[in-house]
């Protein structure tokens, strides 16, 4: 299966992410991003709102990133298999990747978010910093397209599903236009498919932390009982 996977993920399907992203930012930077379609698509979902699925839409806009994703890196670590650490790993590496990305991206293109453009009141009034592309996008895509290449169907599927929530939850909050989103899960799955397409390389520092790993485990584990016998002998 992992042989098929990595047949699927070649270079070239990478390089092509890849262009796509720096087409499409270069566009945007070209002739911004309060264009027809992207201003009528962003005004329809922002002004039909309903007051049960508001607190529903802030909480996944709010939360939905980082205290779904770095939750399920670190538990997949902690708790899981080989398998569950290897994708905790990847993930983890793919997030900075995806990071560091993000952050030149936003810095490089310096687009205004909706809201500020438009002059409307979005529903989290906390938002800073740039527009393009959607960093919530960019993580939760990130994760997404990560999960479907290294778990099962029961851990992707849902996780895709929470993934998609948080991205539509952007537009609808009015912080993102829907370039913004398309933009963070194109950068997403190339950070995410250029990770897996190297893992290779990195494996060297996952046996690394796997024994740096179950030392600690060896270590917590003997320390109690290094405790009792001092006890016992006094």
């Amino acid at each position: 299966m992992l042989i098929m996977l990595r047949a699927l993920v070649r270079k070239e399907t990478v390089v092509f992410l890849g262009a796509l992203f720096i087409v499409l930012s270069v566009l945007v930077k070209i002739f911004g991003e309060n264009f027809y379609l992207n201003r009528t698509l962003f005004l329809y979902v922002f002004n039909h709102h309903a007051s049960f699925v508001n607190p529903l839409m802030v909480v996944l806009s709010l939360y939905g990133r980082e205290y779904v994703w770095i939750p399920l890196t670190f538990l997949l670590w902690v708790l899981g298999e080989r398998k569950h650490k290897r994708a905790a790993f990847l993930l983890a590496s793919a997030f900075i990747v995806a990071i560091i990305a993000g952050e030149l991206s936003k810095f490089l293109m310096g687009e205004p978010r909706p809201f500020q453009v438009l002059s409307l009141m979005p529903l989290t009034p906390t938002e800073k910093g740039h527009s393009y592309p959607s960093g919530h996008a960019l993580i939760v895509g990130t994760g997404a397209v990560m999960v479907a290449l290294t778990l099962s169907r029961k851990f992707w599927v849902p996780l895709t599903l929470e993934a998609l929530a948080v991205s539509f939850s952007r537009i609808y909050v009015g912080a993102h236009w829907p370039v913004d989103v398309v933009a963070g899960w194109l950068l997403g799955s190339f950070c995410a498919l250029f990770v897996f397409s190297i893992e290779e390389r990195l494996s060297p520092i996952m046996d690394a932390l796997m024994g740096i790993w179950e030392r600690i485990l060896l270590a917590l584990k003997t320390r109690p009982l290094g405790e009792t016998e001092e006890e016992e002998e006094e």
